[in-house]
């Protein structure tokens, strides 16, 4: 995978010198993925590391003219891949993002009806996820299952996996009748493993600039997977470069104490 080291002689327009730029403080150089063109914009992935050599962030760039140019009414789900640099795949839970675009939302209606993202950050390979036929029906353990979270009521309903992706569970606070989708954050299931952490985020979301810091409430037995795992995420918006920056951070390996966020 061809790696690139960011700063404002890159060869890319100078509103993509984020490091140098856009966010004071950042690490001077970033490992950043080739931006692939989609929707009449550009999204890559990139990562740092801390002082170590440990990954100390993961992030997916979107620009807002993908945001904005995707297609208003497509009667299916639209999707594009993409990969992680060689480090996160080494270091982190994570092999690839996939970016699912739903015009008019998706099941259940009522809740997650609105035009989103699907931001589905897979530990699976992009092989095995499309092979992924939803034919295997193990009991997922509660344990796996994040505090203020439910899974399907019935895992063997059609609909409960869904194919190339697996099974979602959500916070149980989206099924409040004040609830209004904007922002969430779903697990993902299969064959009784964890395999996918998921952001979904509304279009409007994007496009009215909002933000979200938030701590991850990951299941206690993510703490036993060797890799490192993210326990915090954030989505910002950097208005010099017009494009949106969603990002893990504070990675742990097993039993190590997690960072305050303020």
């Amino acid at each position: 995978m061809l790696l690139k080291t960011l700063a404002c002689t890159s060869v890319l327009p100078l509103a993509f010198c984020f490091n140098s730029i856009a966010f004071a403080g950042a690490p001077s150089t970033e490992e950043t993925t080739d931006a692939i063109s989609k929707w009449g914009g550009k999204v890559w992935s990139a990562s740092t590391l801390d002082a170590e050599g440990k990954i100390d962030t993961l992030s997916l760039y979107i620009t807002m003219p993908l945001i904005k140019g995707v297609p208003a009414m497509s009667m299916t789900m639209e999707s594009v891949i993409v990969p992680l640099t060689d480090v996160a795949k080494e270091q982190t839970f994570f092999d690839h993002v996939s970016l699912n675009w739903n015009s008019m939302g998706h099941e259940p209606l009522m809740i997650y009806g609105k035009p989103h993202f699907d931001i589905h950050f897979f530990h699976p390979s992009v092989e095995a996820i499309a092979a992924l036929d939803c034919s295997a029906h193990s009991e997922i353990s509660a344990d796996l299952v994040a505090p203020g979270y439910a899974l399907p009521p019935d895992l063997a309903a059609v609909g409960a996996c869904v194919p190339h992706m697996g099974i979602h569970a959500a916070p149980v606070s989206d099924f409040a009748p004040q609830f209004s989708f904007e922002e969430s954050f779903i697990y993902g299931y299969y064959e009784s493993d964890l395999i996918f952490f998921e952001p979904m985020i509304t279009q409007k979301f994007f496009t009215d600039h909002k933000e979200v810091t938030k701590t991850l409430n990951n299941p206690a037995s993510f703490n036993l997977i060797p890799q490192a795992k993210p326990m915090a995420y954030s989505v910002t918006y950097d208005e010099g470069a017009d494009l949106y920056k969603i990002t893990f951070s504070d990675f742990r390996m097993a039993e190590e104490p997690r960072t305050t966020i303020d």
